[in-house]
């Protein structure tokens, strides 16, 4: 039964080999290309989708029907992961990622039909975070917090489009002591938009 199973499998795997044909060639840009396309329509790629500069790998990507599905990665010419993207049916849909040159985590953030959806999170090179941004439909819409390279706290708020503060926005020293709370507002003139903000409190100094 084992045996049958892994004929079928092998022959499934024969069948869709069959349908591809693989293509190497340097592009316009001096990069070489190695690729995947459908044989009854060549200009279609299918399958994984390789660009190198050179011997060194820069890009590996997953085609069907000539849309990119599935992740994407790029290189650094040292050979380090820098970002990966999740695709499905040529859109960003799912998980993306970038990576310091050690391969620390950067930022990663989750996207719905090419835009930005959910939390986004950025870290410092020590792996600290730095940024909390809550996107909904591309946009800045909740929650943020701010950090320092300590991993302290620095600054936490509400966002109302591009970096257009509103309600309630705390700011912490290095230590995380709360020195000021500051209310604000969304004001549109125009075609501008901008947040007024205005103290509340704030810490006394000596």
């Amino acid at each position: 039964m084992r045996s049958l199973i892994g004929f079928v499998l092998l022959l499934v795997g024969l069948v869709a080999c069959s349908d591809v044909e693989k293509h190497t060639f340097i592009d316009e840009a001096g990069y070489r290309i190695a690729c995947e396309r459908l044989k009854e329509d060549t200009t279609l790629l299918h399958g994984v989708y390789k660009r190198f500069l050179g011997d060194t790998l820069l890009e590996e990507s997953h085609y069907l029907n000539g849309q990119k599905n599935g992740i994407t990665t790029y290189y650094t010419f040292e050979g380090q992961v820098e970002e990966q993207l999740t695709y499905q049916n040529d859109q960003l849909n799912g998980m993306f990622k970038a990576y310091y040159p050690d391969g620390t985590l950067k930022q990663q953030m989750t996207y719905l039909n090419d835009e930005l959806q959910d939390t986004m999170i950025s870290y410092y090179s020590n792996g600290h975070k730095k940024e909390l941004v809550v996107f909904e439909g591309g946009e800045e819409k909740g929650l943020f917090k701010e950090y320092y390279n300590n991993g302290i706290l620095a600054v936490e708020g509400v966002y109302d489009g591009e970096e257009i503060e509103v309600d309630t926005l705390k700011k912490y020293d290095s230590l995380g002591m709360h020195i000021q709370t500051m209310f604000c507002s969304k004001v549109v003139v125009g075609e501008v938009v901008f947040s007024k903000c205005e103290s509340l409190w704030k810490q006394d100094t000596l």
